[in-house]
């Protein structure tokens, strides 16, 4: 008897154990869960998505400084994305990957003010994009400054939520802004000079509607002396070159 008491014990004993081994475990797997939700979370807040032309969605991070290069008919000049306007950095890699920005007329620049772009010679592409995207919100700190300092590029609109395809860069510093007007990016100080040599006699002249359905013909028949951007491309770009 007495032995089957001790053989009962140990068994009570080793079956305790095991439950609390067990208990312990689920509630260290439970915890795991936990922290990788949250990871999960925190990554997706300071991701943006979006789909290739393949289809395929694709995350990454707006808070990533991207780096660009445009070639233009007064020079290169090369850019860096800015985290303050996700939505519009998504549209504009999106541009980016996608050709858009190739034999593309600068066909606003008013001298000490700005130059404006965003309007392809293929009407396909102009359709494609054409979809406007919403307005990204600045942050409401004062350390914030609403201004667009020299150089600055962001996305034109003629109201909220109207951004789609066209792009100004500030050929000087802005005091104020449209509240769609928030900055995307920023040219780099050392080649601000390729903007200064930009064709600016036209001004405003170019009606951007003649541009959209007569194409660049028109503009080298009627305003010879217009700059392009030849092309814009994403420099080291990893996604572009996986789906290549």
């Amino acid at each position: 008897a007495a032995r089957t008491c001790v053989r009962f014990s140990g068994l009570a004993v080793a079956m305790v154990h095991s439950f609390y081994m067990l208990n312990l475990w689920i509630w260290w797997m439970w915890l795991a869960t936990r922290v990788a939700a949250a990871t999960v979370v925190n990554n997706q807040e300071s991701m943006v998505v979006s789909l290739s032309d393949s289809g395929m969605v694709r995350r990454e991070k707006w808070s990533q400084k991207w780096h660009v290069e445009c070639k233009t008919t007064k020079g290169t000049f090369h850019l860096q994305t800015t985290p303050e306007s996700p939505q519009g950095v998504r549209r504009f890699l999106d541009l980016v990957r996608d050709g858009f920005f190739r034999d593309q007329a600068i066909f606003r620049a008013l001298r000490g003010s700005l130059v404006q772009f965003g309007i392809s010679d293929a009407q396909e592409l102009n359709e494609k994009w054409s979809p406007s995207i919403p307005d990204d919100v600045a942050p409401a700190t004062p350390a914030v400054r609403r201004g667009l300092p020299r150089g600055t590029l962001s996305f034109a609109g003629t109201g909220p939520h109207t951004r789609s395809t066209q792009i100004f860069i500030a050929l000087s510093d802005w005091e104020s802004t449209k509240a769609w007007e928030t900055p995307i990016g920023h040219v780099l100080e050392e080649d601000l000079p390729v903007l200064d040599r930009l064709y600016t006699g036209y001004a405003d002249a170019v009606d951007p509607e003649d541009l959209r359905q007569h194409g660049n013909a028109f503009l080298k028949e009627f305003y010879p002396r217009l700059d392009y951007i030849q092309s814009c491309s994403l420099i080291d770009d990893p996604i572009g070159a996986s789906l290549a």
